[in-house]
């Protein structure tokens, strides 16, 4: 299994996002890190490759998303093999991520 990085936002705080559904039907969840948050899910490497039901799950996850708040959405594709690669893309984005937030 690897983790769907669907996009990046603000931390939301206590207000957590609707539980959603992504790619697979798989739950998605939040890893955060110094106060920004990744919408992840995970996925069979096998279901990785692009299909039309994937692409539009996972703009569907974008979408939802965005309605509550700004993000930076990512390419389809953004996997990862453990949420600690996660943090760490966290952490070395994070400033240009917190800076695109604030425009």
């Amino acid at each position: 299994m690897k983790y769907l990085l669907y996009c990046v936002f603000a931390n939301p705080g206590p207000r957590r996002p609707k539980t959603l559904l992504g790619v697979g039907r798989q739950p998605v969840f939040l890893v955060e890190k110094d106060g920004l948050s990744a919408a992840v899910s995970r996925i069979p490497s096998a279901d990785l490759p692009p299909a039309i039901s994937r692409i539009l799950a996972y703009e569907k996850v974008i979408e939802s998303l965005h309605r509550r708040r700004a993000v930076i959405p990512l390419r389809y594709g953004s996997a990862f093999e453990t949420p600690s690669q996660i943090l760490e893309f966290l952490e070395e984005r994070g400033q240009q991520y917190q800076a695109l937030l604030r425009e």
